[in-house]
């Protein structure tokens, strides 16, 4: 008769343990440290799942200025920088109010997404930031609003864990809209070193296999051939 191989319930409780306190991983990360174009400052510099992007939603006079993506302290301060990268342009977005930002992160075979990033705005720039998020890919729900500051960048994050629908989702995404708030009108909003960070989903292990081939008797046509537990 086959032998069962038996794993302790102990070993089996810490694997799981283990499992959900592990780190989470960076899943997509933009730099924006390549000017040359729009499409080059927008291409994500990490993106471990197929689908992510940047998207500029035209509306008033709000432009992507690719070249105008430097200074402001942000290779000063750095705020959320990875792998050891260097210093280079950001994203800077001239008179914001009336235009959005869109960022599909798509987080198949992640869960508990987190998203970071540095920002600030010029003195007439807007100063509130409207954060919301996408399930489905078109429907949006507010998520946060953020004052970013006219001084040096400030590091932000939103975090997503608490939303189970954004997990393991190829339709999630979080956009930004503008007001004037205490800033102003006219002026930018700047985002260096976006990030989405999320735990990787389990793997469903085999725990309890039959496959009723040794059918010699009745005890052995219901023993099973792998039982983890």
């Amino acid at each position: 008769m086959r032998k069962t191989r038996l794993i302790p319930i102990q070993l089996l409780l810490l694997l799981l343990i283990g499992n959900s306190v592990a780190a989470q991983q960076l899943v997509h990360y933009w730099t924006f440290n390549d000017n040359s174009s729009v499409a080059n400052l927008l291409t994500p510099r990490i993106s471990l799942v197929t689908g992510a992007s940047v998207t500029h939603i035209a509306g008033g006079t709000s432009v992507i200025d690719a070249a105008g993506g430097t200074g402001q302290n942000f290779s000063i301060t750095n705020p959320n920088i990875r792998n050891a990268d260097t210093s280079g342009t950001h994203l800077r977005f001239n008179t914001p109010i009336g235009g959005e930002l869109v960022f599909a992160l798509p987080t198949t075979g992640y869960k508990d997404p987190v998203v970071k990033f540095a920002t600030r705005r010029s003195g007439s720039g807007a100063g509130l930031q409207y954060w919301a998020y996408t399930t489905d890919g078109t429907n949006y729900v507010p998520f946060d609003t953020i004052s970013p500051v006219d001084n040096d960048p400030v590091l932000e994050t939103l975090d997503f864990s608490a939303v189970t629908a954004a997990d393991n989702n190829p339709s999630f995404k979080i956009k930004v809209s503008f007001a004037a708030g205490s800033g102003g009108t006219g002026g930018n909003n700047r985002f260096d070193n976006f990030t989405l960070d999320a735990n990787t989903l389990p793997v469903p292990a085999l725990v309890h296999y039959w496959n009723f081939n040794n059918n010699s008797t009745v005890t052995n046509l219901l023993t099973p051939d792998v039982s983890l537990v």
